[in-house]
């Protein structure tokens, strides 16, 4: 049961959910660093 938003059903630290904050941070932030690279 490793669903994309079942992360409240696994018990114990959510480590993956901090793991795709994280890279969802990052992301971002490459984005908009890539944004004002274009502009």
């Amino acid at each position: 049961m490793c669903g994309g938003s079942g992360f409240t059903a696994n018990p114990g630290p959510p480590m993956h959910f901090l793991a795709q904050l994280t890279l969802r941070t990052l992301k971002s932030r490459q984005m908009a660093s890539m944004d004002s690279d274009n502009s």
